[in-house]
């Protein structure tokens, strides 16, 4: 059960869920943090590449201080893969953990990667914003016991 105040980390990088398009992260804050009260932390377009970077620690500190995890997964950005998410070779260690692991997916994204990342169970399939943001909601509704 999650609390006021718990950390619950956000990534996606995805073509339809951006900053320039469907604005996930935006709607998670929204979500967790001002309808909820838990400490939303997002990442947006949260590559691979990251981890070559000065973000990375941070990111990282970030990731293992959460309670739960929120991840979309879509439609590959232009010159990107599916593989392309700083969380995936994360997730297997996060699932170890006992982190609660709330995995979004759009209609399109082989849902069979996940099981090579250590998530054997079947991801959330979302087909619009209205329903990431529907489902998003519910779920962590569930987590903090409303």
């Amino acid at each position: 059960m999650l609390k006021r105040g718990d950390h619950v980390f956000f990534a996606e990088n995805s073509e339809e869920s951006g900053v320039l398009n469907g604005k996930y992260g935006f709607e998670f804050y929204r979500i967790a943090g001002t309808e909820l009260g838990l400490f939303a932390i997002y990442y947006q377009g949260a590559k691979l590449e990251i981890r070559e970077s000065s973000l990375d620690r941070e990111m990282r500190n970030d990731f293992y201080g959460s309670r739960a995890l929120a991840l979309y997964l879509g439609t590959p950005k232009p010159g990107s893969t599916h593989h392309d998410n700083w969380v995936l070779p994360e997730l297997k260690h996060a699932i170890a953990q006992g982190m609660e692991c709330l995995i979004y997916v759009s209609p399109t994204f082989p849902r069979e990667l996940l099981k090579q990342y250590g998530y054997e169970n079947a991801p959330k399939i979302v087909h619009t914003k209205a329903e990431f943001c529907s489902v998003l909601l519910d779920d962590l509704k569930r987590l903090v016991g409303q």
